[in-house]
Order: C-alpha cells, then sequence, then structure tokens
C-alpha cells in the first residue's frame, strides 16, 4: 500500500469512526484500533526493504549480528508501545498509557545493556584504564 493508500484509509477511518461513534461509541473505539493495526501492518510490510539494508550494512562491515538484533527489536518495541499507548489514550486511559510507555523504557534500556557494556569497555580500552 503506497503512503497515500495508508493517508486514504486513515481519513476515511477517521470519519467512519466519527459517524460510528454518535450511535455506538463502543463500537467506534473498535474501528478505531481496527484501522490502527491495518496501518500499522501496511507500515510495517513497507519496512522490509529497511530491515535488509540494514542487515547487509551489518554484515559487510564487520559489526557484531546481535546488535542489528537488538536494533530491529529496539524498533519494533518502539512501534508497539507507541501503538498500545495511543489506544489506552483514544479509551481516555491516560494513566495506563503512561504506564505502556514505561515498560516500553525499561525494557529497552534491558535490551540495550549489552550494547552499552560494549561500549563502556570500548571507551575504557581507548582511554587505557581496562
Amino acid at each position: 500500500m503506497s503512503v497515500y493508500g495508508i493517508i486514504a484509509v486513515g481519513l476515511i477511518s477517521c470519519v467512519l469512526v466519527l459517524v460510528v461513534k454518535q450511535y455506538r461509541p463502543e463500537l467506534g473505539l473498535l474501528v478505531s484500533i481496527a484501522a490502527g493495526c491495518v496501518i500499522l501492518l501496511a507500515v510495517l510490510s513497507k519496512f522490509t526493504p529497511v530491515i535488509e539494508q540494514l542487515k547487509s550494512l551489518v554484515y559487510n562491515s564487520g559489526i557484531k549480528k546481535e546488535y542489528l538484533s537488538i536494533m530491529i527489536k529496539s524498533l519494533g518495541i518502539c512501534y508497539l508501545t507507541q501503538f498500545a499507548s495511543d489506544i489506552c489514550n483514544d479509551f481516555g486511559q491516560t494513566s495506563l498509557a503512561s504506564k505502556i510507555e514505561l515498560c516500553g523504557r525499561v525494557t529497552l534500556a534491558v535490551l540495550s545493556m549489552p550494547l552499552m557494556i560494549t561500549l563502556i569497555e570500548t571507551v575504557s580500552k581507548m582511554v587505557g584504564t581496562s
């Protein structure tokens, strides 16, 4: 789906949600979530060439393959956390949305620990304090 198609789905969904919400508010939120999932899947399908290009760069540069995995997982966590947080905000659950965002941040910190350790070890070797 092109960017124009994604925009069209988003705008049509907005109008549909506004119309449905007048008669059945609970269905309006479900339509919104369904449209968000369709858009998310369309965007993720566009992301495949980016991942392939990153793989190629990492394999040719000699960087550890685990670091690419960490980066891709981090991006996925960011997108899914934002998507879930936005859904909670749509339901009026701002406190729950904040907790989901906190969970995403903590998960990213834990996931990135191997990178942080490698960075600190590299800097220590360069400074000569190992």
